[in-house]
């Protein structure tokens, strides 16, 4: 009788375990690749987040050399009041946008590009001395001018006696600066916010704007000139413990700015309303919760801001009217905008002795 041997005869895969291969191999190709979509993810908004912030931070860092070079002496100035645009075409001005004018000691750099720093030569055309143009003063502007997104502008001209950044016509009836006098710095700018601690100010409780001697202000009137107007909006009422002085202006003894800033790009990933909502609607259906802004932040609709206290998937609770806005009606399909936000705070200079510096 002859034997068959048939092991070792049976050779690579069955068809059932191919496809049993192919499936494990599948499944572990899907998960790596939805892992390096989430890593991409996250790493294009951690991205984001840091150019905004890098933005936000480089604008405060600007305003605040000009602020922290504010001249004390009798010629030395600070006005910040806000302006009211319509910029939804109600008829209705209802968008409110700040303007800061100061006088400012100029710098270094600000003497060698105007051409102020003069040397006189000797005989063999060596330097000898080194002259500036005595009581050289700069008046500085910052303001922001309306749009879908803001831009924010700076203008500057050497103090003197026939023309002012301070003159009531500097700024025309529609609020906008002279043409040619201010250059663009940002046109990212959703909001620019500028808080003042007066004398009497208490900081302890935060920031908190009012009426009351504790309370800080959203304007200044370094000369309490009543050069605000208060009867165009709140955000114009001066501190309440700002004592008044003849000769010398009176500086806020410390200074809180803010930026929120949205690029055009931000707004393909903003969502919109599902409903129409009337003034009273503290509740807010977003038609994507993917792109809601996150608890205690700000949105703003048409012209109105409102201050998120929870969200619940596309349900915002808000606080409306803030931001010194007013309360108005929402169409659906209206889009929901907000920004990264960055605050900078200053100690001004002219009370150095009040923050033992």
């Amino acid at each position: 009788m002859v034997r068959v041997h048939t092991r070792g005869a049976r050779s690579g895969l069955t068809l059932i375990e191919l496809l049993v291969a192919i499936g494990l191999t599948s499944i572990l190709v899907v998960a790596l690749v939805k892992m390096l979509e989430t890593s991409l993810g996250v790493w294009g908004r951690t991205e984001t987040r840091r150019d905004l912030l890098e933005q936000a931070t480089a604008m405060s860092e600007l305003v605040s050399v000009d602020l922290l070079a504010l001249e004390g002496g009798e010629r030395g100035d600070l006005l910040v009041d806000w302006e009211a645009f319509d910029t939804d075409g109600d008829g209705i001005r209802g968008l409110f946008l700040p303007r800061l004018r100061m006088v400012r000691r100029i710098s270094e750099a600000d003497l060698s590009r105007r051409g102020l720093v003069n040397l006189e030569l000797d005989e063999n055309g060596e330097p000898i001395i080194e002259t500036r143009r005595a009581g050289a003063l700069l008046e500085v502007t910052w303001a922001m001018m309306p749009g879908e997104i803001g831009s924010l502008v700076r203008g500057e001209r050497l103090l003197s006696e026939d023309e002012s950044i301070f003159d009531d016509d500097f700024f025309d009836p529609e609020g906008q600066p002279p043409p040619g006098m201010v250059s663009e710095v940002s046109d990212t700018v959703l909001w620019f916010g500028l808080v003042f601690a007066s004398q009497t100010s208490d900081l302890t409780q935060g920031w908190r704007i009012g009426e009351g001697l504790l309370d800080c202000a959203s304007a200044w009137d370094a000369r309490t000139s009543g050069r605000t107007d208060e009867d165009l909006t709140t955000l114009n009422s001066p501190p309440a413990g700002c004592p008044t002085s003849k000769d010398l202006p009176v500086f806020p003894r410390r200074v809180r700015i803010e930026f929120e800033v949205e690029r055009r790009k931000d707004l393909e990933k903003r969502t919109t309303l599902v409903e129409t909502i009337d003034p009273k609607e503290t509740l807010l259906v977003l038609r994507d919760e993917r792109f809601a802004p996150a608890t205690g932040g700000f949105v703003r609709l048409d012209e109105e801001w409102m201050e998120v206290t929870h969200v619940d998937g596309k349900r915002l609770t808000v606080v409306r009217g803030a931001r010194g806005s007013r309360n108005t009606d929402h169409d659906a399909g209206v889009l929901v905008h907000f920004g990264s936000r960055s605050v900078r705070e200053l100690r001004v200079a002219a009370y150095r002795e009040d923050w033992n510096l």
